[in-house]
């Protein structure tokens, strides 16, 4: 799911990047698109961060950098 959303968010600012170049009299409207974007994506990171810390505070299981399929695997060791 992680890397969905990474390709996801890369598609959507190379789309976003390409209207930007096409179309130069909505510049604004576009850099806001951009901003809302970059916010998602940081949004996304600090709630994985989160649960990340939750993990570790709970079960003291050092989850960082773990690909999602060992993460289920590790999370399902837990309970």
């Amino acid at each position: 799911m992680l890397k969905k959303g990474k390709i996801t968010y890369k598609k959507l600012l190379t789309f976003t990047t390409g209207e930007m170049s096409r179309s130069g009299e909505d510049m604004e409207d576009w850099l806001e698109i951009l901003w809302a974007l970059r916010s998602l994506e940081r949004i996304g990171d600090r709630c994985k961060n989160i649960c990340e810390y939750i993990v570790s505070l709970t079960s003291g299981k050092d989850v960082r950098h773990t690909p999602l399929e060992s993460l289920q695997q590790k999370l399902d060791d837990l309970t």
